[in-house]
């Protein structure tokens, strides 16, 4: 497993088809990837299992990785409160994951 970080903003209101995170990586870990390489993260909304979680459930998946098997198994914001909604018109924020790479 490997932590990456990336800077850059979300586009599209929650929940929104297409809504996605644009930026550059800032910390590649061992992803492959390179510092100030373009990367987009996008979010699938699943179902919600609990109506009374303020969770999104969905699954997310990194785009602009090299093209070998990987599992993005997190993604949250680094430099504020988990909590805090990522809105278009905030400024860049930093936020990272961790990527399971396989065979």
């Amino acid at each position: 497993m490997s932590t990456f970080t990336l800077w850059g903003r979300w586009t599209g209101e929650v929940g929104e088809p297409g809504r996605a995170f644009q930026g550059v990586v800032e910390d590649p870990g061992h992803t492959g990837l390179q510092p100030g390489d373009p990367v987009t993260v996008t979010f699938e909304p699943g179902a919600a299992r609990d109506h009374t979680s303020p969770q999104a459930h969905g699954r997310s998946s990194l785009e602009g990785m090299p093209s070998v098997h990987f599992v993005l198994v997190s993604f949250t914001r680094k430099d504020g409160d988990h909590d805090d909604r990522a809105v278009q018109d905030a400024p860049e924020q930093l936020w990272g994951g961790d990527i399971f790479t396989g065979s």
